[in-house]
């Protein structure tokens, strides 16, 4: 697959999970363990992770290969970041979760990059 098309699927999965967000965040808190809330917080962060997922369909639109590469660094930095809040205390481990999938998606998006560089 091609780098735009990973991010494709990343921004897609982006967009999937901001809608959840929004419209249930109590059901993603849950899935990372934390507790139920009833401020909007929750759901500016589903709005938030949306319009991450709509800035991806742009980069692609736009054909933006140096921030396709940018995307590779701050997927991975989400994977500190969330690891950090669970060392800390702050949230619990299970969000690591999350952070991994960025990962994942930022060493596919890496990979896909390097390949593409060969063959040009």
């Amino acid at each position: 697959m091609t780098a735009f098309g990973t991010m494709k699927v990343f921004g897609a999965y982006l967009i999937l999970l901001g809608v959840v967000g929004m419209l249930v965040p109590n059901l993603l808190t849950n899935v990372i363990g934390m507790p139920e809330s009833r401020d909007v917080w929750g759901r500016v962060t589903g709005m938030l992770v949306f319009n991450l997922g709509i800035l991806y369909g742009w980069i692609i639109w736009t054909r933006s290969t140096a921030m396709i590469r940018f995307t590779v660094v701050t997927r991975l930095f989400v994977l500190v970041c969330l690891s950090a809040f669970a060392l800390a205390g702050l949230a619990h481990a299970n969000i690591i979760g999350f952070g991994i999938v960025d990962a994942l998606g930022a060493l596919w998006t890496e990979s896909a990059l390097r390949r593409e560089a060969r063959l040009n």
